[in-house]
């Protein structure tokens, strides 16, 4: 895809074949399907970027968007309180040192974020 009239054409497609149902789609369309849906992806993160969280809250909330997590499960992977978690995404408690090493390992949050954002 190189411009947005390529992207438009592309995402007509993938309505096309969508709209058939999953039931309906040829092994062909499907293959299609994921191949439009890769290089949309690709266009879509050049040209509408999503901006980055700024707070180790939102970074938080956004990486349990990414996974699908509820506080409960973060609560359960970071061996913490969910009462705690609760306390952390809503700004009312800073996390230390050993909470830090844990969203950086569970959830993948760069050490330099954590630090810059502590």
């Amino acid at each position: 895809m190189k411009n947005e009239l390529d992207y438009k054409t592309e995402l007509a497609k993938t309505e096309a074949i969508m709209l058939k149902g999953s039931e309906n789609i040829t092994p062909d369309e499907s293959d299609e399907l994921r191949s439009l849906a890769a290089q949309m992806n690709t266009y879509e993160s050049e040209h509408f970027p999503l901006p980055r969280p700024q707070s180790i809250e939102a970074m938080i909330q956004w990486k349990m968007f990414e996974l699908r997590l509820k506080q409960k499960d973060l609560a359960q992977l970071l061996d913490e309180p969910e009462s705690r978690i609760s306390e952390i995404i809503k700004g009312k408690r800073s996390i230390n040192m050993r909470q830090a090493k844990k969203l950086h390992k569970v959830l993948n949050i760069s050490a330099e974020f954590l630090l810059e954002n502590a």
